[in-house]
């Protein structure tokens, strides 16, 4: 009988493990969709983002291997909150990331020639930051709070610094509603960015 009590506690113990391996899959694949997604389509970037992405990924020369992808193409981020993260970085998701710093980001654009439409490039080691609006410690635990906007996200080491820049002063909320109590009950909100999951923005100046 012990030995199979043992043998049943074994198998509940294998079936839990794969049942915990099944989940992390299954989270890690809602995550990797959205990156595959836009590597296919490219959708919603603009003319020329598209054609510089286009000969960076098809191996171009010299300066455009320094060409890591577009910002919203390096960020491995949940399905459900994809389209407010898009929300919150919106003309920045179409900024094209250079490995290095300035110097660099010149070499590209001198590489890249004329392009149709707006294309801008960023250097991942750039040197230019946003000041960090600290929240209240207690308000990731408020009702309708969701996180931080660079808290759920995922990125690369070197994307890290351009993560914080873009996404360090916004906070995800699961209704317009909730942003809009949450800025009038706690004054230290004011100079927070809060999307919501329904797709509507209130920025850090209540617009």
């Amino acid at each position: 009988r012990q030995a199979l009590a043992q043998s049943r506690s074994v198998q509940v113990e294998s079936q839990q493990k794969l049942a915990d391996l099944q989940n992390r899959h299954h989270r890690t694949s809602e995550r990797i969709s959205i990156l595959q997604e836009l590597e296919q389509s490219l959708e919603g970037l603009g003319v020329g983002v598209k054609e510089i992405v286009a000969r960076a990924k098809a191996g171009g020369n010299g300066a455009l291997t320094l060409i890591r992808g577009v910002m919203a193409d390096l960020l491995t981020v949940h399905v459900d909150y994809a389209p407010a993260l898009d929300i919150a970085l919106g003309e920045a998701s179409q900024l094209v990331v250079v490995t290095g710093g300035l110097a660099e980001v010149q070499q590209v654009a001198a590489g890249a020639g004329e392009l149709p439409g707006r294309v801008t490039f960023i250097g991942a080691e750039s040197n230019a930051t946003n000041p960090i609006k600290r929240a209240p410690e207690d308000f990731a635990t408020q009702e309708g709070v969701i996180g931080r906007a660079s808290d759920l996200a995922d990125a690369p080491p070197q994307i890290q610094p351009l993560l914080e820049r873009f996404l360090g002063n916004t906070w995800l909320v699961k209704t317009l509603a909730d942003a809009v109590r949450l800025r009038s009950e706690i004054p230290e909100v004011s100079g927070l960015r809060l999307v919501a999951l329904t797709g509507e923005l209130l920025d850090e100046h209540g617009a």
